[in-house]
């Protein structure tokens, strides 16, 4: 009988050698997972960061666009108001550069009959 109990201790013996080596290499996975989620931990915290740095970017290159489309609206708006005055200038002007051809043309006859 104490054969077989120095056999169950031995075996024990072993068991509990294998179970600390499994216990150990357990500790040393947990501590490599806990080192891989503190540094998936950084990087998320980091992305995080970089998309309300971007987002911020966003918001005002948006603000920006809205004020340069107003600003060009209205800069069209003037444009079209100082085409239209130009044209109506240049209407008028036209005008009166045939009136005054058309007086031209008069006093140039008159002139002839009077030389000829």
């Amino acid at each position: 009988m104490e054969a077989g109990y120095k056999d169950m201790v031995q075996n024990l013996t072993v068991e509990n050698i294998k179970l600390s080596g499994d216990n150990t290499e357990l500790k040393n996975n947990f501590a490599s997972l806990e080192s891989y989620c503190a540094g998936y931990k950084y990087v998320v915290k980091n992305l995080t960061m970089d998309k309300e740095e971007l987002s911020a970017d966003n918001d005002s290159l948006n603000k920006q666009l809205t004020e340069a489309r107003a600003g060009f609206c209205l800069m069209q708006e003037e444009y079209k108001f100082l085409i239209d005055d130009m044209t109506t200038e240049n209407q008028y002007l036209t005008e009166e550069n045939q009136e005054l051809t058309s007086e031209k043309e008069k006093l140039q006859k008159r002139l002839k009959k009077r030389q000829g």
